[in-house]
């Protein structure tokens, strides 16, 4: 589906979390509480930081969210704490060369000397932080879900068209190509499962792609233009409603078990259905 979004959608956070790590239950005073910093390696034995966000309750869904260049995990706090209260699971990653992962012990790896050849081994920071939430007993290892920005919007469409057991993508601000990380090859293995793709208009490379890997998705696929909100994470912030819209979708395509139904909320926000 095609179309433009206008108008603010309303937010439900549930508050209070149970936080599940390495065998121990944290049992937060609040929301702010439930998340935690972890250490991921990848293949080539890579150091990467990331924060984790525990779910609610177990059996539930996770999203991977992945920044883009020249930013960092941060950019991620407040809408990965948005999918946190909604009832998922979620893990922010600093690719290599970027923020807390450019200490790679003694010395800095700088995205800024990167290659687009180093630029595609991305992907095995994006495979380590999805193999984090494989391994999670509180999370459903089928129903995992990307979100990318700019270069991470093509890494998570080449990821997922590698990897047929992330079940959807959003992709903001994508590009066709972005430092030697198509997304045109992309599309077309990642077969029908659903993608959302999210630019604004002014941002025009942005837009154009965006406009082009619809015209190419094969399978369930929405396109979600927006007017001058810039690129990346600031068109969640700026864009009314745009955190919104990509929560009610990943709630279409990646539903989480005992959340109540919108026609229900008034009665009991908090209830669980059985």
């Amino acid at each position: 589906m095609r179309y433009k979004v206008k108008g603010w959608f309303c937010i439900f956070l549930l508050a209070g979390c149970f936080l599940f790590y390495g065998g121990e239950v944290f049992s937060p005073a609040s929301q702010e509480d439930s998340s935690r910093d972890v250490n991921l390696t990848t293949e080539g034995n890579l150091n990467l930081v990331g924060t984790y966000y525990a779910p609610h309750k177990g059996d539930s869904p996770a999203i991977l969210l992945v920044h883009g260049m020249n930013r960092n995990r941060l950019d991620w706090e407040g809408f990965a704490r948005l999918l946190q209260g909604n009832g998922y699971g979620v893990l922010t990653i600093d690719l290599r060369g970027h923020g807390d992962s450019m200490r790679q012990g003694d010395w800095l790896m700088r995205w800024v000397s990167f290659s687009d050849e180093d630029f595609r081994r991305m992907l095995m920071d994006v495979a380590s932080g999805i193999q984090f939430l494989k391994s999670r007993a509180e999370l459903d290892p089928y129903m995992i879900g990307i979100v990318g920005t700019n270069l991470g919007a093509n890494l998570a469409l080449n990821y997922a068209s590698q990897n047929r057991q992330i079940r959807a993508v959003v992709l903001i601000s994508p590009g066709l190509n972005y430092r030697g990380v198509s997304s045109v090859g992309a599309i077309t293995s990642y077969g029908v499962r659903p993608i959302l793709l999210i630019a604004s208009e002014e941002d025009i490379y942005s837009a154009f792609s965006a406009n082009e890997l619809y015209s190419l998705a094969q399978g369930i696929k929405d396109l979600k233009l927006y007017q001058n909100v810039g690129h990346g994470n600031r068109l969640l912030r700026k864009g009314e409603g745009a955190s919104e819209v990509i929560l009610e979708w990943l709630k279409s395509h990646l539903p989480v078990q005992g959340v109540q139904k919108e026609n229900s909320r008034e009665e009991n926000p908090h209830k669980r259905q059985p």
